[in-house]
């Protein structure tokens, strides 16, 4: 068995308007991924918000997180956030694979942005609500909290109504998935910001929650590597 540590969701852009990670955020994860053997961590989704910040201006304020991060990281599975990572990272960041996913014995780690209906690759309709919330922040002093507003009523429309609907679009796509004869019965996700376990029909589905706004959440799962 091998262990590793699950997280998503920092939204890495530089210190603008828009900056969710923050300054208590880089020190409390610069502190938890210290002690970590390298290779051990699983970035998995919206780890660089390039949605708001060109990669060079997240390097330039985060070059040494980066480094450290990124060498500790086994792989890092592209979220809606950095989906252009796949782009023009010619299949890797730092020394590690960029990806849509990560299949390690019973269990597959995904951003799950594919489970929403404005968020979901090829759908701009996501990406274009962010824009228009940074556009309206950047003009329009004290509108962010109104404009936080508008993000979440399109999160809750592309998540189907919230996180229980959401939780059994992810138990459906793994139901019948079997890879090299071995039939995955967990499914890892982030993109809700909700850390969440539950358990139905011999299936798991986790969510590592996120890391911004005051949470430090991160998943330590034990996963059988040889499978």
């Amino acid at each position: 068995m091998s262990t590793f540590y699950v997280i998503g969701d920092l939204h890495f852009q530089g210190k603008g308007r828009g900056d969710e990670l923050g300054k208590a955020g880089r020190i409390a994860l610069r502190t938890f991924l210290m002690p970590l053997p390298d290779r051990s961590v699983i970035l998995n989704g919206d780890i660089l918000d390039l949605l708001r910040e060109s990669l060079a201006g997240i390097e330039k304020n985060d070059e040494d997180l980066l480094a450290l991060l990124f060498r500790k990281a086994r792989a890092f599975n592209a979220g809606n956030h950095d989906r252009a990572a796949r782009e023009y990272m010619d299949g890797q960041y730092r020394g590690v694979p960029v990806t849509d996913k990560l299949i390690i014995g019973d269990t597959i780690f995904l951003h799950g942005d594919l489970f929403d209906l404005v968020n979901s690759q090829g759908r701009v309709f996501g990406e274009t609500i962010t824009r228009i919330v940074d556009w309206l922040a950047d003009r329009i002093p004290g509108v962010m909290k109104h404009a936080r507003k508008l993000e979440a009523w399109a999160r809750k429309v592309g998540r189907f109504g919230g996180p229980a609907k959401y939780r059994e679009l992810a138990f459906d796509y793994i139901r019948t998935m079997e890879v090299n004869g071995v039939k995955i019965r967990r499914v890892v996700l982030n993109h809700t910001h909700k850390k969440d376990h539950v358990e139905k029909d011999g299936m798991t589905y986790l969510n590592s929650g996120t890391w911004i706004n005051g949470k430090r959440d991160f998943l330590k799962i034990e996963v059988d590597s040889r499978g």
